[in-house]
């Protein structure tokens, strides 16, 4: 999904520009979670105030939840049935496409110099080998590192505004109390159980 939503809120709407966008990425993937509900969220949360944030949030998740349902009820009562076991295949045709053509789109706008075919090509074979995708992850960004800043022809970033740092510092607060909440719902949820 992220090339999908980069080619709407970036080149087609201009909500947020390329840098912007991938520095949000960036943050979505670090917190734990689907990196794509979270980078709705962050584009509602740059284009408004919290309350997009959370619209967006919904409104990305929403349909994904009720095609989930609708699929998983119609499975249990028809799962067996030729008709659906034909549907369900061809579904899996159709995800390798779409899966294919977002790969080729995020290379496109990810990969634009040796340095990043390097890095992209050394996590694809870590991944290859089953290694754990936390070290492919560390490998990554000490490659990276490696290769030194990158180039220094390519345009600075403006610095941002009041009201970036504004937006950055809700998005911030809202992770953090996302995370309290977690906690305190898996302490008590512990504690019912008789772990210590």
């Amino acid at each position: 999904m992220v090339p999908y939503i980069r080619r709407r809120v970036v080149d087609q709407l201009g909500w947020v520009n390329d840098t912007e966008f991938r520095e949000g990425l960036a943050v979505c993937q670090v917190v734990p979670g689907a990196t794509t509900m979270q980078l709705a969220g962050w584009i509602g949360l740059q284009t408004g105030s919290v309350a997009n944030a959370g619209a967006a949030f919904v409104a990305f998740g929403l349909p994904a939840v009720t095609l989930m349902v609708a699929l998983t009820a119609g499975y249990q009562h028809w799962g067996q049935t030729a008709i659906v076991t034909a549907v369900f295949a061809g579904l899996q045709a159709v995800i390798v496409a779409i899966l294919a053509n977002a790969t080729v789109l995020f290379a496109r706008t990810s990969i634009r110099a040796s340095r990043h075919v390097s890095v992209a090509a050394g996590a694809a074979a870590m991944f290859a080998l089953d290694i754990n995708p936390a070290l492919v992850i560390v490998a990554a960004a000490a490659t990276a590192l490696l290769f030194g800043p990158n180039n220094p022809t390519t345009q600075p970033v403006p610095r941002p505004s009041g009201r970036s740092h504004l937006r950055a510092l809700l998005g911030l607060l809202a992770v953090a109390a996302a995370g309290v909440v977690v906690l305190a719902v898996t302490a008590r949820d512990w504690q019912a159980s008789g772990c210590s």
